[in-house]
This record gives C-alpha cells, structure tokens and sequence, in this order.
C-alpha cells in the first residue's frame, strides 16, 4: 500500500473558471491545488549477482481539490474549448476523483 500527499500553488494567467455552468474569464487567480493518492502495489524483485531490479505496478484512486482566488473576474458568453483531448482540471473548482496507475523500476545494489 502506498500514500502520497502533494500540495501545490501557482498563479494563472489569462484563463477560465467555470462555475455553476457558467464561464468567467480572469486577468490572473491564485490557484492552491491539493493531491491526495492511495494504491495498492504488487512487484517482484529480481536479483542478479549484487543487483536487485524491483519491478512493480500499482492501482488506486487520486483525489484533487482545488481553490481559486482570481482577479479580474469577467462573466463570459462564449467559451469554445481548445483543448478537446485534455482540457485542464484546474478550469473547475471543488474535489475530484480519477484512477491513479503507477509502473516502475527499481534498482538496488547490495554492499556485502
């Protein structure tokens, strides 16, 4: 089992938020976005001579929360969507969930 708490803060320029089906364009907003990660992992260690390769995978649920505190906060009639294959989640404010996946290698080296 694995847990990951990663806090973030940044400014945005020139953007959206969306907000009770409506779209508001800011100047720039203070944007504190929290991540929360919980997983299960399975791996196999393997070892040759004095190296160790841990390979393992792992599966489980990422929370995000995010809070804006924008300025210059314009309603706007018209938002066409330019990111159509990934729009940014940060566009939105509140908690949302989405699948965390994890791969990865290991290496080790035992000292005798």
């Amino acid at each position: 089992m694995e847990g990951m708490y990663f806090p973030q803060q940044y400014v945005k320029e020139q953007d959206y938020l969306i907000t009770n089906n409506s779209y508001y364009r800011f100047d720039y907003s203070d944007i504190k976005r929290t991540v929360w990660v919980a997983s299960l992992k399975y791996g196999i260690e393997i070892k040759v001579n004095n190296f160790v390769f841990d390979h393992f995978f792992g599966l489980g649920v990422r929370r995000l929360s995010i809070a804006h505190k924008p300025v210059g906060l314009v309603e706007h009639e018209y938002f066409e969507e330019t990111d159509v294959w990934f729009p940014p989640i940060d566009r939105k404010e509140g908690a949302f969930y989405r699948p965390h996946v994890s791969m990865g290698v290991k290496v080790g080296y035992i000292i005798k």
